[in-house]
């Protein structure tokens, strides 16, 4: 029986080699149908581990955050001043982004 696992990682770390072994580790490579065939799509990111470039237990998990109030209402602040400058518009996207 297999325990369902729930992880938050940065999206931005991922690449497009298997999610679940750049997620989880190795560990996923266990149940994986497609392990040592032509299909498998997380070769890199397991020679990576096993080379010690990459944890082994998969990608950090990132703690879960809410804005507080004070972070929230200057964030709307920040918004509505970038609807009409896109300069501001653009900071903007730089700052989220």
């Amino acid at each position: 029986m297999r325990t369902l696992k729930e992880k938050s990682v940065r999206t931005v770390d991922l690449t497009d080699e298997c999610f679940l072994v750049q997620i989880f580790g190795l560990i996923q490579c266990v149940w994986c149908e497609w392990l040592d065939t032509r299909d498998c799509g997380g070769e890199k990111t397991r020679k990576l581990i096993t080379d010690g470039l990459f944890p082994k237990d998969g990608l950090p998990s990132v703690e879960k955050r809410e804005l507080d109030d004070e972070r929230f209402k200057a964030l709307e602040q920040m918004v509505e001043n970038a609807k009409d400058d896109p300069l501001a518009r653009s900071e903007l996207v730089n700052k989220l982004f």
